[in-house]
């Protein structure tokens, strides 16, 4: 292992082990101001984080100009998924030693330490070996992981100046995610006739109509372009109590507006027929009936809009161009998750990259060092204001 591979492997080692789920990303912000001052850059933060009460902003890093170049936008996100009070504890693996995991019990935030560790890498060796370059806006961003807020939240007028983008947050370094999908959220609420579980008469259960509607929502892989997901569901407080309200958060992603559309009515439509099936009878004194129902609230929000980049546009071809310049085989993919690329497409073209993070959100994640290495060399040649960017994925 070469000096710079043992830097850029402590560096790594050092943020995962700084807790910093969403909203609570203070410390390893604190940790990278001090990283970026030791290298002579200041970090300037926003106030992103008041406006999703998280208690940090993003981070933004300016780099002056050396040549007459274009403007670059570079960023990774640095919050991560909630991992509880237990502490991250990485393991080397038995049979490679440059690939990092966690030890089982939580994840290992390679997601997205791994793109903040190759940033803070370049960084270093830009010092060290100067490339010529235009001015880079450098953004760490926060609360990515709660439907891109940060990236909501970050001045577009930052972005204005710069001509195009490029995110680390992605496994693969030799591919190029040139799009990704809409995202709905949809909050749930069943309302029922609560009351004692020894008693169910008048009573109209909640969770029931709730799970009767939900059995018929498809969730998965619903075509090519487009999936669902059950994330969360919620009813009762005790087992003797015949629960009034029961609530769930479903999430619908596609590239295809119509798809997408045809989706969320679908499952409007089976959570509606759920709760209308879910009666009780009551015989009243005169002996007449009335028929109790449960009832739908549904709120459906768009988290994210889909964006699509072209292959032959300069943002994708420069990503290429780095990527082979730096001896790799580009290839552009299609992503079915979001990124905060997903929101700063709306001002100016970005595209996403890997640095080695693999299995995100799982107790299996793991970092593949010599695939974040690969990485910052992709970025010295992205910012390289004489890389060679003539022609697309044929070359």
């Amino acid at each position: 292992m070469n000096d710079t591979s043992a830097r850029l492997r402590q560096t790594f080692l050092d943020l995962i082990t700084i807790p910093s789920p969403s909203r609570n990303e203070r410390a390893v912000a604190d940790f990278l101001c001090s990283r970026l001052s030791q290298l002579g850059y200041t970090a300037h933060e926003d106030e992103a984080g008041s406006t999703f009460g998280g208690n940090c902003g993003n981070l933004i890093v300016t780099v002056d100009a050396t040549v007459d170049a274009p403007s670059l936008f570079i960023a990774a996100h640095i919050d991560t998924v909630e991992i509880g009070d237990k502490p991250i504890t990485p393991v080397q693996d038995a049979e490679d030693s440059d690939i990092l995991r966690s030890d089982g019990s939580t994840i290992l935030a390679a997601d997205d330490k791994a793109g903040v560790a190759a940033i803070l890498e370049f960084l270093q060796q830009l010092n060290e070996a100067p490339i010529p370059h235009g001015k880079l806006i450098i953004v760490f961003s926060v609360g990515e992981e709660i439907e891109l807020q940060g990236a909501r939240a970050l001045s577009k007028g930052l972005l204005q100046g710069c001509e195009m983008g490029l995110v680390f947050d992605h496994g693969n370094p030799d591919e190029v995610v040139i799009g990704a999908p809409t995202k709905l959220a949809l909050d749930i609420t069943i309302h029922g006739i609560g009351g004692h579980g020894a008693f169910p008469a008048k009573r109209v259960n909640a969770a029931k109509a709730l799970a009767k509607g939900l059995a018929n929502v498809n969730l998965g892989q619903l075509d090519s372009c487009s999936t669902a997901n059950l994330g969360l569901m919620k009813a009762g407080t005790a087992i003797n109590v015949i629960p009034d309200i029961a609530t769930a958060e479903i999430e619908i992603r596609s590239h295809c507006p119509k798809r997408l559309n045809q989706h969320l009515n679908e499952t409007l439509e089976a959570i509606r027929e759920g709760a209308e099936q879910t009666q009780t009878v009551c015989i009243n004194d005169d002996g007449s009936e009335t028929i109790l129902k449960a009832s739908a609230e549904t709120h459906a929000t768009t988290c994210y809009e889909a964006f699509r980049c072209q292959e032959d546009d300069p943002v994708v071809l420069r990503a290429c161009a780095a990527i082979r310049a730096r001896g790799g085989e580009p290839k552009t993919v299609i992503a079915q998750g979001g990124f905060d690329a997903s929101i700063w497409n709306q001002t100016i073209p970005v595209v996403v990259t890997g640095s080695g993070m693999h299995g995100a959100h799982s107790l299996n994640e793991y970092a593949d060092m010599r695939e974040m290495m690969q990485g910052v060399e992709t970025l010295k040649q992205w910012v390289n204001a004489n890389l060679p960017v003539t022609c697309g994925l044929g070359c």
